[in-house]
């Protein structure tokens, strides 16, 4: 009986190193950050999504989009460093950036204030913001003037019809929302970026791909100056975390968790 009992125990003993060394796979797809709590799969890619500080351009309300650029006014440079502190001690792997100076420059503060300094910044053409054609660097009341009724989506359409053209030459809604979805897709289906805590600076048309994929233009209609917007893809499939966000004070509590 004895002999009969010991065997049982045995195995019982085998099964449970049986069961843990089962687990040891999916303990292993997880990653650690050196500076940080929580815990990355192998699995799925974090993307925080920010928008470039605020610009001269964008006081003045001109319509300045990837055919030409702007500078950072000094709130916005104030904006930028707030939104770096705000991260600070949340600890990204990559960067990319539209080709927009605005953009770059935007992130440089934001990675020099997060104590990720050493991150490189890349540029990536399909980040770019959309191109106003022939009315780049006009304002907004000087395209508006003597049209009744005047909606920005009278120049580059809804976002709903691809075969919409616009008057002025720019690129349309529609074209720039499949251009941001492609190579945002591009990025979270890359290899190399996988397990990855990801920074974007690009634009307010960022909107529009959270809007893309999340099926909910409404919702997610306008991102502000030097806000946030975490986005997790994972089984080819994105989801927010949060969104629009410039609560710089709680911000790192409350981000750093994903």
């Amino acid at each position: 009986m004895k002999k009969r009992n010991r065997v049982k125990s045995l195995g019982l003993i085998l099964l449970t190193i049986a069961l843990i060394a089962a687990t040891l796979p999916a303990c292993s797809s997880i990653r650690r950050s050196s500076n940080q709590s929580t815990a990355i799969f192998s699995n799925e890619t974090i993307f925080y999504i920010t928008r470039h500080a605020e610009t001269e351009a964008n006081i003045n309300g001109l319509l300045v989009g990837s055919g030409g650029d702007s500078p950072l006014t000094a709130k916005g440079q104030e904006q930028a460093n707030a939104l770096g502190k705000g991260l600070y001690g949340i600890h990204f792997d990559k960067c990319f950036t539209s080709e927009m100076g605005r953009a770059q420059n935007t992130a440089k503060t934001i990675l020099d204030q997060s104590n990720n300094k050493n991150i490189k910044i890349e540029t990536d053409p399909g980040l770019n913001d959309l191109n106003w054609g022939s009315l780049e660097g006009k304002s907004i009341t000087e395209v508006a003037a003597g049209r009744t009724d005047f909606k920005i989506e009278d120049v580059i359409g809804d976002g709903a019809d691809p075969n919409f053209t616009s008057e002025s030459g720019s690129e349309t809604r529609y074209t720039c929302t499949k251009r941001l979805t492609e190579a945002m897709d591009q990025l979270a289906k890359d290899k190399n970026n996988k397990g990855k805590r990801i920074l974007i600076t690009a634009h307010s048309s960022m909107a529009w791909f959270i809007g893309n994929v999340t099926g909910d233009g409404a919702k997610y209609a306008s991102i502000d100056n030097a806000s946030v917007s975490v986005l997790i893809y994972k089984n080819q499939k994105w989801k927010v975390m949060d969104f629009n966000d410039t609560d710089y004070s709680t911000m790192k509590e409350r981000l750093s968790k994903y």
